[in-house]
């Protein structure tokens, strides 16, 4: 981890905290603030680095320290990003969102790009999965997965749709692809869910 005083952090953000660490700016044991966020792979690899074996030699307090800074500066951004994710979305990213919805289960049989779909509705795709992880705890992409696989159980139980057609219905051109991905979620092939649900 890192740590830092409020009062070496108010000058470099040229004397006005950010929101997010005034609620720290009280006289110290007033309060105490917890707040988790998952770790992305960029605080991973900061986090790895100031135990890195690689930061030795004369500058290794010089290195650390720029590890550490770069962190610290992670984490902030991070709780930054992350400080309205239980409030009401504004009117024009809940719109942006159910446009997704829309797009997504009315698509799931042909290729659903991240970044097009992002840029068709005006978000950037870091915002984009900020979005689905506040309402899903998913990113795009799972969430996208998820509902075809969804879709995929609910036509192989209904019995009427070879494996193939199924596949195609979900977005796989190949149906090795497509068999592997539905066992591994469901613990069974395609072709015995099919069975089933024809006996039924």
């Amino acid at each position: 981890g890192a740590s830092s005083t409020l009062s070496t952090l108010r000058p470099r953000f040229g004397g006005n905290l950010p929101a997010t660490l005034k609620a720290f700016d009280v006289p110290y044991g007033d309060s105490c603030h917890i707040r988790t966020m998952t770790p992305s792979a960029r605080l991973r690899q900061l986090g790895s680095g100031l135990f890195s074996h690689h930061a030795n030699g004369a500058c290794r307090d010089l290195k650390l320290e720029a590890i550490a800074n770069l962190f610290l500066s992670e984490l902030i951004e991070g709780f930054e990003e992350g400080s309205d994710a239980d409030d009401t979305l504004p009117p024009w990213e809940e719109q942006a969102y159910q446009d997704l919805l829309d797009q997504i289960s009315g698509a799931l049989d042909s290729t659903l790009s991240i970044p097009a779909l992002a840029d068709r509705v005006g978000l950037t795709e870091r915002r984009l999965d900020q979005l689905f992880k506040q309402k899903h705890d998913q990113t795009c992409a799972e969430f996208i997965r998820n509902e075809r696989m969804k879709l995929a159980l609910r036509l192989l139980e209904d019995g009427s749709h070879p494996v193939k057609v199924v596949a195609d219905k979900v977005g796989y051109g190949y149906v090795s692809n497509f068999s592997r991905a539905y066992r591994a979620r469901f613990g069974e092939t395609p072709a015995r869910t099919l069975r089933r649900g024809a006996s039924e």
